[in-house]
């Protein structure tokens, strides 16, 4: 049975299913998961423009587990969106009844918050964001210092 129309719960994945022993072959048998794994995505943008802060900003913010290649379009539309933004900012300041710059300025405004979405940069956004369990075992300050100072090497 395939979901119809908008509204309602999304479907519960396969793997949840199958920990839970509600799996049916016949109803949860054609739904494909997607198993993609972390990537370190590197930036195209040139050192010190506003594409590579908004760049850094969101690769360094959110956790590696949940970048992925398939981030990397995304990431570089947004990322362009905010750049123009940020030139076109001035303009639109210094002289706000310019309807070109106006319409310009307010539709990359929407660009940037809607591809932001996808990269949980709003409270609501971020609430919605996949995060890893935290690891609840103890954990010896030492082993956790040689692992961080192995890391920054």
């Amino acid at each position: 049975m395939t979901r119809k129309g908008i509204g309602g719960r999304p479907p519960k994945p396969v793997s949840e299913h199958i920990k839970d022993g509600t799996y049916r072959e016949h109803r949860h048998g054609s739904r494909t998961e997607l198993r993609v794994d972390p990537a370190k995505l590197v930036s195209p943008f040139p050192e010190q423009s506003e594409e590579r802060m908004a760049w850094d900003r969101i690769v360094n913010t959110l956790p590696p587990e949940q970048i992925t290649n398939l981030d990397f379009d995304k990431l570089i539309v947004y990322c362009d969106a905010w750049g123009q933004y940020r030139r076109i900012w001035p303009e639109f300041v210094a002289d706000p009844l310019d309807k070109d710059v106006r319409i310009a300025a307010l539709a990359l405004m929407d660009r940037v918050i809607a591809l932001g979405r996808e990269f949980g940069t709003s409270p609501m956004a971020r609430m919605s964001l996949k995060l890893p369990p935290e690891e609840k075992e103890d954990k010896d300050p030492l082993t956790e210092f040689l692992r961080r100072k192995k890391d920054k090497t």
